[in-house]
């Protein structure tokens, strides 16, 4: 079965032949688990239209048939950073134009920051400057933070 991807040309140029793409369907590409395909061509051109390139990949088997206009969607790894500081994407906080996060110190005081991003997923971003692993950040209510609030951790969930 072929399967035809639209990735942006940024993404496109390091994708190759032979790179394998976790499928899924659902309304969002955390929905339901499908398979494994691998990419077998990518265009050499932008499509006007949608601004992105065509990815072709072909999954030999899914978990399930798909149905005649499923929306179904591909996560390729584009790159692999080693050690990489990761946040959830709640921590973001749009600012001009950048970001910034609010870390929380031993006392319970958050502070504001800004960090520089590298690659993100549906979930997390990547941090390239400005936090280091371990430090801890608000990820809900971030929005409404301000710089020295102090902050109560929310009670874990019961699995």
């Amino acid at each position: 079965m072929d399967i035809l991807l639209n990735v942006t040309p940024t993404d496109a140029a390091r994708v190759r032949p032979g790179t394998k793409v976790s499928l899924s369907a659902g309304q969002k590409a955390s929905g339901e688990p499908l398979g494994i395909a691998t990419v077998v061509d990518v265009a050499g051109t932008v499509d006007t239209a949608s601004r992105s390139v065509t990815v072709r990949a072909q999954a030999p088997t899914t978990r399930r048939r798909l149905r005649i206009g499923e929306t179904v969607f591909g996560q390729i790894a584009v790159a692999t950073v080693p050690d990489a500081v990761v946040v959830p994407n709640e921590a973001l906080v749009p600012s001009g134009e950048g970001f910034r996060v609010f870390v929380v110190d031993a006392a319970g005081i958050a502070h504001e920051r800004d960090v520089d991003i590298g690659g993100r997923t549906e979930s997390v971003t990547e941090i390239r400057r400005g936090l280091t692993a371990g430090e801890r950040v608000v990820t809900y209510g971030a929005y409404g933070m301000a710089d020295s609030a102090r902050v109560v951790p929310m009670e874990a969930k019961a699995p």
